[in-house]
């Protein structure tokens, strides 16, 4: 009989591999979804249903939707915010989803108020400090926010006395998304923005805390490249890895919703043009990455417990 000590974490090590930086790992099994051609293999085209035009994102007709036969239920989708669309949601994710009543990693070690003002001090300081060092700015030390419900990382569930609103021009493109692909009336309940530095990772896990998990998880990139591996239920199956670039939308449902993924590395590269020095925003993204992802908590069927 096979012992545990003889289960290969194929997930593991596939995410050490990419993650390390003592050598440059080989890119060669990424799947990169702006060529096309070489993931037909594991991938197909899907077509869209017809949403409204809405702002702050392109019109369906534009997307290109990938289905991942590999991992039923998981959508890689291409143009789905042009340029300017990137930076609305960048500065929206650092100047407005990072200030009350959303919360951040820095709440509890400092006033809500300071850290309402680190983007506003931080472009302040970029403008008028001669030997500006970005890593060394206030919202450098950001790396998540939540909006709607709060999701508590020590109990990783939600309250429903720990709750604000999510955004409506957030609601109003996550739930386009999720209508494109067939998911109807999907209520955009709960976000984490993370943010992400070249030296940054996340570690393999499942997203699990929603009481419904029949709803999808919708996932924005903006800014730096990134590699995502994604795979089952379970981490001794090796998982896909895939480049995620800014502008790119994936898509978790069906058994793709409860599989294991992972962020093993941020690249220092960017597809989005960033071509103003002057620009903090810009200069930002040069050297981060921002995720928004967006989640349905609950359903008609599945509550959460009162408190």
């Amino acid at each position: 009989m096979e012992s545990k000590d003889d289960v290969m974490d194929y997930f593991k090590i596939d995410f050490k591999y990419y993650k390390q930086r003592a050598s440059v790992p080989s890119y060669n099994d990424v799947l990169d979804f702006d060529d096309v051609d070489s993931v037909l293999r594991k991938a197909s085209k899907v077509s869209l249903l017809e949403s409204p035009s809405i702002k702050n994102m392109s019109d369906t007709k534009n997307w290109e939707a990938y289905h991942l036969n590999t991992v039923p239920g998981f959508y890689f989708i291409k143009n789905v915010l042009t340029r300017e669309h990137q930076l609305y949601w960048a500065r929206r994710s650092l100047c407005d989803f990072t200030r009350s009543p959303n919360v951040t990693n820095l709440d509890q070690f400092q006033a809500k108020e300071s850290v309402d003002k680190m983007w506003e001090n931080s472009e302040s300081e970029f403008l008028t400090k001669s030997n500006f060092n970005i890593r060394e700015s206030e919202i450098w030390a950001v790396r998540w926010a939540t909006l709607g419900y709060h999701h508590n990382w020590n109990t990783r569930n939600y309250s429903k006395r720990h709750r604000s609103n999510v955004p409506d021009d957030l609601a109003a493109v996550s739930g386009n998304i999720a209508n494109a692909l067939g998911f109807e009336d999907y209520k955009a309940e709960a976000s984490v923005v993370n943010f992400y530095h070249s030296n940054s990772s996340l570690c393999p896990h499942q997203d699990l805390s929603e009481v419904d998990l029949t709803y999808p998880l919708i996932s924005i990139s903006l800014g730096l490249d990134a590699i995502f591996l994604i795979g089952s239920d379970i981490k001794t199956e090796k998982p896909e890895a895939l480049f995620i670039r800014s502008g790119d939308v994936v898509v978790m449902s069906g058994k793709s919703r409860t599989a294991y993924h992972a962020l093993p590395r941020v690249m220092e590269t960017t597809k989005m043009r960033l071509d103003d020095e002057s620009d903090f925003l810009s200069c930002y993204l040069m050297n981060s990455r921002i995720n928004l992802n967006v989640r349905q908590v609950e359903s008609d069927k599945s509550v959460l417990p009162e408190d």
